[in-house]
């Protein structure tokens, strides 16, 4: 069992985290809680983004648009908090944002060039599973 932990640690865990960007809905992102989080990161010396434009059924614009205003930064960290759009979004924004292009590109088999930025994700709903893949 600890042969396996080792495998799936996060390769940030050891590493200091300089900046964070936070995705989330518009709902969420003012959420009392959601704030907390943002306060107790960034009390930790983590500069924190946070891009609250996701929509439901995650549009192709919300991924055009994260690049657009967030392409030119350096994130150590994506953070989804929200439900399974939110999900889906921090996912293909950790790969957009490393190595750019359009999420059309990423259709196909092994079409994703390598890993993303280290993603984490807060599931707030349970059913969709979008935070296991």
């Amino acid at each position: 069992m600890d042969e396996w932990y080792e495998c799936k640690r996060l390769p940030l865990a050891d590493e200091p985290l300089c900046c964070a960007l936070l995705c989330s809905d518009e709902r969420m992102s003012s959420d009392p809680v959601f704030l907390e989080l943002v306060r107790a990161i960034t009390e930790r010396d983590v500069e924190v983004t946070v891009y609250a434009k996701v929509e439901p059924d995650l549009p192709r614009e919300n991924l055009l648009d994260v690049v657009a205003v967030h392409g030119d930064t350096r994130f150590d960290v994506v953070v989804g908090v929200g439900g399974g759009s939110v999900m889906d979004f921090a996912k293909v924004a950790s790969i957009v944002l490393r190595h750019g292009g359009d999420v059309r590109d990423l259709d196909g088999e092994n079409a994703v060039p390598a890993a993303g930025i280290p993603l984490i994700t807060v599931p707030t709903t349970a059913g969709t599973g979008a935070e296991v893949t």
